[in-house]
């Protein structure tokens, strides 16, 4: 079994487990299967909207392998308070953003968990 199909196999037991996943919970899992997700200067964002930011420092690499982990489990994009990645340690240093609709000029975070569709 691939390295990267074992993560995905993570990700979806750890959803199972909690029923929400942070990008610092997904972040965990890459790092103690040493993958390689870091890249500096990259953001995770809605096409129609690519202001409004999900997360940031993630390779190409790892945001397919998260959108192929929505794809094969039916997972869903929610927002949620800031306070979740406060805890977690991890927050982006821009504005916050009120919702995924509002047509920002500047990039602004939405803080976001993964959860079931």
């Amino acid at each position: 079994m691939s390295n990267q199909r074992l993560i995905k196999n993570e990700i979806a037991n750890k959803l199972k487990e909690l029923n929400h996943l942070s990008f610092c919970d997904i972040e965990d899992i890459f790092e103690r299967f040493e993958f390689d997700f870091i890249k500096v200067g990259t953001g995770i964002s809605f096409p129609s909207n690519p202001n409004v930011i999900l997360w940031t420092g993630w390779n190409s690499e790892a945001t397919t392998l998260l959108v192929e982990v929505i794809g094969e489990y039916q997972l869903s994009f929610k927002s949620t308070e800031k306070i979740v990645y406060m805890v977690d340690g991890k927050v982006l240093p821009m504005p916050l953003a009120r919702g995924f609709e509002y047509p920002y000029k500047t990039e602004h975070w939405l803080p976001t968990i993964i959860v079931p569709a």
